[in-house]
Parts: structure tokens; C-alpha cells; sequence
């Protein structure tokens, strides 16, 4: 039981991430990425690595036909958002 509750206050999180202060409409990508970049915020960016994870895996294991490989290509594209936000 106590799963099913931590695993509803992350979803939470995630949704809260994805709404602007008046908790209404969803954040665009980008003020997304800015929560994280200016505020740290990581749930902003649990959102975007959530909102694009299906189809960055996806294209990279095609071209790569590797778990592991395609895994890695993710982790790059992520790091590669912050490293293009943060200079």
C-alpha cells in the first residue's frame, strides 16, 4: 500500500510540473526546461523526460538495434537540452 501511495505523490509531482502557477494550463517545453535551468526544479524536467522518452528510445533503437546503446543516446539528448539551456 504504501508504494501505490509514493507512486501517486511522484505522478502528482509530475503533473503539478507540467501546470503553470495558476495550476491550470500545461507548460510549454520550454518554460519547462527554464523551471529546471533557473529554479532547479526537478520535476520540470522528470516531465520533459517523460513527455519525449517513448520517442527518442524508440528512433535510437532503430538506428542503433541496441538496449544499452539507445538508453545512452537518451541520456545525451537529456544532457544535451540542459548543456544547450545552461550556456
Amino acid at each position: 500500500m504504501k508504494e501505490t501511495g509514493l507512486l501517486q505523490k511522484i505522478l502528482d509531482k509530475l503533473q503539478a510540473a507540467g501546470k503553470d502557477s495558476d495550476g491550470k494550463s500545461e507548460l510549454s517545453d520550454n518554460e519547462l526546461i527554464q523551471r529546471f535551468v533557473d529554479n532547479n526544479d526537478a520535476a520540470a524536467f522528470e516531465m520533459i523526460v517523460s513527455r519525449y522518452m517513448e520517442k527518442i528510445y524508440s528512433l535510437a533503437y532503430r538506428i542503433t538495434r541496441d538496449h544499452y546503446k539507445s538508453e545512452d543516446v537518451m541520456q545525451e539528448v537529456y544532457m544535451g537540452i540542459i548543456a544547450k539551456n545552461v550556456c
